[in-house]
């Protein structure tokens, strides 16, 4: 928050590379400009910040919770982590990829992260307030959703290996309380402890965690498996692969995970790829069946089903 015209982060030192003065802008500059969808941060007396939070209540994505007063650094980039979540809702993959890129680099900036192209902070490492490491756990579990949805998968593997080594840190330290309330007001009733090794046995809640390694594990085997298929490397190794991946996303929601279906159906494509390979034309007829139950639009599934059928490869 910027008191009296000067940022409590940077001091005024270097608002260019602060994460708080690059998050908390006028309006007109603010990410709902640049969204068109998220909510805008003016910061002012008790007066201002009074009218700026009934603003936000109006603005501020129907799957929130809570209201959020935007006051600190967690709460400015969990504005933005809702904004982000409302453009995955409304099926725009590449603005909620750009708005949830947007709070990374906030909170990569504020950890002391370097970031290509852009000045640092003169100051040393900042003091991390509660709340800020869990945020970045919720945060790159947000951009792999993201990555799902937009099908890169690459990323998608890199992203929930990042999230999952932040959440044994926060696991770690007592923090998973505090990380579950805030996927909670990201994801509403779509979300939180489904039960299945939730947070509180510490195994997992209902993105980060466990379902997020399964995830990463399944986009890796897409990611492998296509490329050693490919080039006729291996195909008994790409099955199980595959299958091991397959399994692991079986009890994931596709309410939380939207793009999990075509992440199924390129792990079924792959498959049949492999079993038709080694010629074995039943099989890869009924992984390619299953590819196109999950993604009827996928022609690479059709063109695999085809060659089974004709036991031609």
């Amino acid at each position: 928050m910027v008191h009296g015209g000067q940022c409590w982060y940077c001091e005024g030192s270097n608002p260019e590379a602060c994460p708080v003065c690059a998050a908390c802008v006028p309006e007109q500059e603010s990410c709902r400009a640049s969204s068109g969808e998220g909510p805008a941060f003016r910061h002012g007396g008790s007066e201002g910040r009074s009218q700026q939070r009934a603003d936000e209540a109006k603005r501020l994505p129907a799957c929130q919770e809570d209201q959020l007063a935007v006051e600190t650094l967690e709460e400015v980039n969990l504005c933005l982590l809702h904004a982000s979540e409302r453009h995955v809702r409304n099926g725009d993959a590449q603005s909620a990829h750009d708005v949830a890129s947007a709070c990374l680099s906030n909170l990569m900036a504020h950890f002391g992260a370097p970031q290509p192209g852009a000045p640092q902070p003169r100051a040393a490492r900042p003091i991390i307030r509660a709340g800020e490491r869990e945020l970045l756990c919720l945060a790159f579990a947000q951009f792999a959703r993201c990555c799902l949805l937009r099908q890169s998968y690459f990323d998608l593997a890199d992203y929930c290996e990042r999230s999952c080594k932040v959440f044994d840190a926060v696991r770690q330290m007592g923090g998973l309380a505090t990380l579950l309330r805030q996927e909670r007001t990201l994801l509403g009733d779509d979300g939180g402890d489904d039960g299945k090794g939730g947070g509180g046995s510490g195994a997992g809640v209902g993105l980060v965690g466990a379902p997020l390694a399964a995830l990463g594990a399944a986009a890796a085997a897409a990611v492998r498996g296509r490329e050693r298929v490919g080039h006729g490397f291996a195909p008994e190794a790409v099955l199980e692969q595959t299958r091991s991946g397959l399994e692991g996303v079986r009890p994931l929601s596709c309410r939380v995970f939207l793009g999990l279906d075509s992440l199924r159906a390129h792990l079924h494509v792959t498959r049949s790829q492999a079993f038709l390979e080694m010629e074995r034309w039943a099989e890869a007829k009924e992984e390619a069946t299953l590819a196109l139950e999950c993604d009827s639009s996928f022609k690479e599934a059709e063109y695999m089903l085809e060659s089974a059928q004709n036991e031609e490869w």
